[in-house]
C-alpha cells in the first residue's frame, strides 16, 4: 500500500506538472501579483509587511523560493504542498483505519475540485490548506491517541499558528479546531489543547503588534469590511476603489444593505451545509476513534463555516474539505468492516466504490475540467497577446497598461514588473505598502491626460477590452472605435482584444 500511495502522489505531480507546462505556469488569480509585489519589496519593516488582505507569510515564502522564474517556482511549490497534504492524510488515516482506507482518503483529497483548485491556482491558499489540515490532524491525534502527546499538541499549535500567518481566516479555522479538540478530548485533553492554543495566540498577538507598530492596526478591519461588502452586499468597480466611500467595519458593510447581505450569505452557505450533513452521517454510523474524529470534524465545520462565509470567498471553505473526506471514508470503511460475511464485505465495498466513482465523474469532474480548460484558454490568449507585444519590441510587463488579466507568461526573473502590466485599481491600490508609489494611477479625467500619465511612467502600449469603459468612458469609446486619437496606433490583435501603440 505504501507503494500505491507513492504512485498516487507521483501521478498527482505528473498531472499537475502537465497542466503547468501546457499553460506556461499561468497564474489564474490576480491576488497572486499583489503578494509578488509584497515579496519584491520585502523588508524588516512593519509598515512594509502589514496589510489587511494578506498576512506576511506567503510573500515571505515567495521572497526565498529558489529558481529562475517566479511563476514556475510558485506553481511547483503549490504542487509540493498538494503532495504534502496527501501524504499527511495517508499517515493520519492509517492511524485510524486500515491502509486501503488511508489510500482511499488520500485519493479523494487528491481529486477533490476544491483541493485541486488551491494547488493549480498559484497563490497562498495551498499553503494555508496544507498547514491547517496538518495542524488539525495532529491536534486530533494529540488528544485522542492511545498515548496522548504534548509534543504533538505543540506541533499542531505551531502548524495552525503558521496557517494564520498565510491567510487571516487560518485563525478562524484554528479556533474551530481547538474547540473541536476540547470537545472530543474532554477534561483530560484540556492541558494539551492549551499547549496547542499558545502558539496560535502568540502568532495572533504578533500580527496585532505588527499592525500597531505599522501605525494602522485597523487595516485588517477595513479589508475584511471590503471583502464582506463586495462579496455579499453590493458590486464594486475594481478600477475605481475609493477607500473613503467604502465601509470601515463589517457591521457598517452589512448595514449598507442588510437584506442583500443575508440573502447572499445564505446562498453562499447553503451548499456547504452538505459537508456537515455528510459528516453528521459519519458520526451516526461509526464508533470509537473514527466516531470521535467525525465529531471533531463536524464541530470544526459548525464553528468555522458560519464565520468564514461572511467573507464570501469560494476558497474559504478549503481547509475543512480534506477533513470531511477523511471522516466520510473512515466511516464508510468501518460500516463495511462490520459485515460478518467476507463476500458481503466485498460486495459492499464494491458498491461504495461504484457509487463514489459515479459521484466523482458527475459532480467533481466538471468543475475540475472547467478549471483546467479555462486556465489553458486564458493562458493561450495571454501568450498570443505577449507574442504581438514582443513583435512591437515590448520587453517587460510594466511597459503595458491593461484592463484585463493579461500578463507576460514567458517572462523571466522574480520582479512583478517583468511579468505584470500596469493596471488601475485592485486590492493592492487599497492596502499594499508602496504599491501606488511604484505604480501611480493614471488620470481618468480625459484621454489625453491618461495617455500623458502612461507615457510619463514608460508605458508604450495599451491592451484593452470592453472593460475599458469601466476605467473611463472615453477609453471605452476608443475600444469601440467611436473615438480616434492621433496618439494611438492600432496594432492588429485578437477578437475581443485591442492593442494600441502610444506615440508622442
Amino acid at each position: 500500500m505504501r507503494t500505491c500511495a507513492l504512485l498516487l502522489a507521483s501521478v498527482f505531480v505528473w498531472a499537475c506538472a502537465a497542466q503547468g507546462q501546457a499553460t506556461g505556469f499561468f497564474a489564474p488569480l490576480d491576488d497572486f501579483w499583489g503578494n509578488v509585489f509584497a515579496a519584491n519589496t520585502w523588508a524588516w519593516s512593519a509598515s512594509t509587511q502589514w496589510n489587511g488582505f494578506f498576512p506576511p507569510g506567503y510573500p515571505t515564502v515567495l521572497s526565498v523560493l529558489p529558481g529562475s522564474r517566479l511563476v514556475e517556482s510558485a506553481f511547483f511549490f503549490n504542487v509540493l504542498l498538494g503532495v504534502a497534504l496527501m501524504l499527511t492524510v495517508w499517515v493520519s488515516a492509517r492511524r485510524l483505519s486500515a491502509e486501503p482506507t488511508a489510500l482511499a482518503s488520500m485519493a479523494l483529497v487528491a481529486i477533490h475540485p476544491v483541493v485541486l483548485t488551491q494547488v493549480l491556482t498559484t497563490g497562498a491558499d495551498a499553503l494555508l490548506v496544507a498547514l491547517a489540515v496538518a495542524g488539525a490532524l495532529a491536534l486530533f491525534h494529540s488528544v485522542t491517541g492511545a498515548t496522548p502527546s504534548v509534543y504533538l499538541a505543540a506541533l499542531a499549535g505551531v502548524l495552525l499558528a503558521l496557517s494564520g500567518w498565510v491567510r487571516y481566516h487560518g485563525f478562524v479555522f484554528s479556533g474551530a479546531a481547538l474547540v473541536a479538540a476540547l470537545l472530543v478530548g474532554g477534561r483530560p485533553a484540556l492541558w494539551r489543547v492549551c499547549v496547542a492554543a499558545v502558539p496560535v495566540a502568540l502568532s495572533g498577538g504578533l500580527l496585532i503588534a505588527l499592525g500597531v507598530v505599522a501605525g494602522d492596526p485597523a487595516k485588517m478591519q477595513r479589508a475584511q469590511a471590503f471583502n464582506v461588502y463586495k462579496g455579499l452586499v453590493g458590486p464594486v468597480n475594481w478600477f475605481h476603489l475609493d477607500a473613503a466611500a467604502l465601509p470601515k467595519t463589517v457591521g457598517e458593510a452589512i448595514a449598507r444593505d442588510p437584506e442583500a447581505f443575508w440573502r447572499n450569505y445564505f446562498t453562499v452557505t447553503a451548499p456547504h451545509l452538505w459537508l456537515l450533513v455528510a459528516v453528521a452521517i459519519a458520526v451516526v454510523v461509526s464508533s470509537g476513534r473514527v466516531r470521535r474524529f467525525a465529531v471533531f470534524v463536524v464541530t470544526c465545520g459548525i464553528v468555522f463555516i458560519p464565520i468564514v462565509n461572511v467573507g464570501a470567498s469560494p476558497r474559504g471553505i478549503a481547509p475543512l474539505v480534506p477533513l470531511v473526506l477523511v471522516a466520510v471514508a473512515l466511516a464508510a470503511s468501518e460500516v463495511v468492516s462490520r459485515l460478518s460475511v467476507r463476500t458481503h464485505r466485498r460486495m459492499a465495498a464494491s458498491a461504495i466504490v461504484a457509487a463514489v466513482s459515479v459521484y466523482v465523474v458527475s459532480v467533481w469532474l466538471p468543475p475540475t475540467r472547467d478549471l483546467v480548460s479555462s486556465t489553458r484558454f486564458r493562458a493561450q490568449v495571454a501568450m498570443q497577446i505577449e507574442e504581438k507585444l514582443r513583435a512591437e519590441h515590448v520587453r517587460f510587463g510594466a511597459q503595458v497598461f491593461a484592463d484585463n488579466d493579461f500578463y507576460f507568461v514567458h517572462a523571466e526573473g522574480w520582479q512583478a514588473a517583468t511579468y505584470h502590466p500596469r493596471v488601475l485599481g485592485g486590492w493592492p491600490s487599497l492596502d499594499l505598502a508602496g504599491y501606488e508609489e511604484s505604480y501611480p494611477p493614471p488620470s481618468t479625467e480625459s484621454l489625453d491626460r491618461f495617455l500623458d500619465d502612461c507615457q510619463k511612467v514608460g508605458v508604450t502600449h495599451l491592451v484593452l477590452t470592453s472593460a475599458a469603459t469601466l476605467v473611463f468612458p472615453d477609453l471605452g469609446r476608443v475600444v469601440s472605435g467611436a473615438l480616434v486619437s492621433t496618439r494611438l496606433v492600432d496594432v492588429p490583435a485578437l477578437p475581443g482584444v485591442r492593442i494600441f501603440r502610444l506615440v508622442a
